[in-house]
């Protein structure tokens, strides 16, 4: 059967502006902003490769006015108006599709969940339909020809909702939605719903008594505080469930032609090079086939020599390479492995973690002693894979290689900038900040990391391996630095065994050692003060007691090393 696309234009618009205004700014060379629709065009696009589609429609809220108005003047009220700078986006999303040949469709007074609704009813006899949302309210429409593709997070974590599933995540059946909002309301919509009934409350219900209107009839089979709300709420528990409807009978002039998905990738790259979104419009080259019109268009396609896969070619499993591991940063206690990157000269590929675990060649390869593969601080790599289940075997480390070269470096960064090396995009590019971390990653950006950063470490044991060699280590790198590290990976793992007796007895013998050089030093000067403060100590010694000082008066423990012998209170500070 068919596959049909379908998706809310607004609402995802909305979702790609907040997922990406966190970051770094993106705007055209004048000043347009463009972060809501490089997110909207990425978020279709792998709508697009997840259920590969025959039909495609994108539906768009006309104006703020719908008919549900005429029914509750207060509906959606206590909104937001849209930030400034994603107003103009709405506008340049549409002529995004204009070029891409989608499919676009609005109509005053009417919402996208019910064009939605009405094109996913009407083509339930040819289509098997995908509805791309991460509204709540789109699981009504669920049933046995129509899917609703749930996101969570960004567009790589989400839920194919069926009946099945949502009975077994909700206990309820699609159409009870409604009545589930009914009961409890819609705060995003301003759907009032009966005061005080929350979602276990209301699932309860319904598995019960099955819709509201079966609730209300055995209201006094109810009890107590509940049974008063219910009795109380009659009026705006039917009102709620009809504002929660979506109409599935609106008059659509639309044909099935309309519907069938022949994409332009050739427009959809002229379109972002418009808006100076180049990066985004190399990866949208990639889709473009031999036979397409796009002369101009084809040094965009080999412009960037690593690859994204979902299989690793098996020519570059013969040979030694460079591993990295793309990961999402932070302690090696939370983090967590998205993918893998290798690089050798005759290639950088880059594959999800996903991919990875489907891809048997490449699993066998990781793990098996032969061919060698090079890493970059092993020991936390040792920690990520095992999270998810995957063996490897390393045999350099080139983090290691360039701190035995040379002993400052030690951070990252500090290695990068004395052999020369950076990555094509920046950390924070493909992530986010820790702070504001992204929660849409572009995919391009990702390989484009991911891949630089394998052939860094590759590059990286070349320029430092000779230096080891030539200065005799070795051996040590081999037969000690090496081999500490899966020893400090399964310390860290198992962790250290602490009797809570002994330390609080040392911490107790220590604090009575500390307690009895203090009453000392007390005796000596003649009066109390505070030992941890530099002024007060320096007016004792230097005043009080008279010892000699410099001009900085110091009370620093090598200055006070110098002062040893010649007051007794010196050797008990000390």
């Amino acid at each position: 059967m068919k596959k049909l696309l379908l998706t809310d234009g607004n609402s995802m618009l909305f979702r790609a502006y907040y997922a990406t205004v966190y970051g770094k700014p993106m705007t055209t060379k004048q000043g347009l902003p463009t972060n809501a629709v490089f997110g909207f065009a990425s978020m279709l696009q792998k709508a697009i490769d997840i259920v590969k589609p025959d039909g495609m429609l994108i539906a768009f809220d006309a104006g703020k006015h719908t008919f549900r108005h005429e029914l509750y003047a207060d509906y959606k009220g206590g909104r937001k108006p849209a930030p400034e700078d994603l107003v103009p986006q709405f506008q340049m999303a549409r002529d995004l599709l204009d070029a891409f040949a989608v499919k676009w469709v609005e109509m005053q007074d009417i919402e996208a969940d019910d064009l939605i609704g009405t094109v996913s009813a009407k083509m339930a006899d040819e289509y098997q339909t995908y509805i791309l949302t991460s509204d709540h309210d789109m699981l009504q429409l669920i049933d046995d020809t129509t899917t609703v593709v749930l996101m969570k997070k960004g567009l790589t974590d989400m839920d194919l909702m069926t009946p099945d599933a949502l009975r077994e995540q909700m206990g309820i059946a699609p159409l009870q939605i409604i009545d589930m909002k009914g009961l409890m309301g819609d705060k995003s919509d301003n759907i009032p719903g009966i005061p005080g009934i929350g979602e276990k409350t209301a699932i309860k219900l319904l598995q019960e008594y099955g819709t509201v209107e079966n609730v209300l009839a055995h209201e006094d089979e109810l009890k107590g505080a509940l049974q008063k709300k219910i009795m109380a709420g009659h009026e705006s528990a039917l009102l709620s469930k009809t504002l929660a409807t979506i109409r599935r009978d609106v008059t659509l002039d639309l044909s099935d032609d309309d519907l069938v998905f022949t994409p332009d990738y050739s427009g959809v790259v002229r379109f972002l090079k418009s808006l100076d979104m180049n990066m985004l419009a190399q990866r949208f080259a990639g889709y473009i086939t031999e036979e397409a019109p796009a002369e101009e268009e084809k040094p965009a396609e080999t412009a960037v020599s690593a690859l994204r896969v979902n299989r690793i070619p098996e020519e570059m499993l013969k040979e030694e390479c460079a591993v990295y591991i793309d990961e999402t940063g932070g302690s090696f206690l939370t983090a967590e492995a998205n993918g893998f990157a290798l690089a050798n000269a005759s290639g950088r590929y880059y594959i999800s973690l996903e991919d990875a675990r489907s891809d048997t060649a490449l699993l066998a390869y990781l793990k098996a002693e032969t061919p060698y593969k090079t890493g970059y601080d092993i020991k936390r790599n040792m920690h990520l894979l095992k999270k998810a289940g995957i063996e490897i075997t390393f045999h350099d480390d080139a983090m290691i290689l360039a701190s035995l070269a040379d002993s400052t470096l030690t951070s990252t960064e500090k290695i990068m900038e004395k052999y020369g090396l950076s990555t094509a995009v920046s950390r924070e590019e493909v992530y986010g900040k820790p702070s504001k971390p992204l929660l849409i990653i572009d995919e391009e950006l990702q390989k484009e990391y991911a891949c630089s950063s394998a052939e860094n470490i590759r590059k990286l044991k070349e320029l430092t391996m000779p230096d080891i060699t030539s200065r005799k280590i070795e051996k040590l790198y081999r037969e000690i630095e090496l081999p500490l590290s899966p020893i400090l990976f399964e310390m860290e793992e198992v962790g250290i065994r602490c009797e809570n007796a002994i330390l609080n007895r040392i911490a107790d013998e220590t604090l009575a050692k500390i307690n009895a050089e203090q009453r000392e030093i007390f005796d000596l000067a003649g009066c109390e003060f505070n030992l941890n403060s530099p002024k007060q100590l320096g007016e004792i010694l230097y005043d009080r007691l008279g010892l000699p000082s410099g001009k900085k008066r110091s009370t620093s423990a090598d200055v006070l090393e110098k002062l040893a012998g010649v007051h007794p209170v010196i050797d008990h500070i000390l």
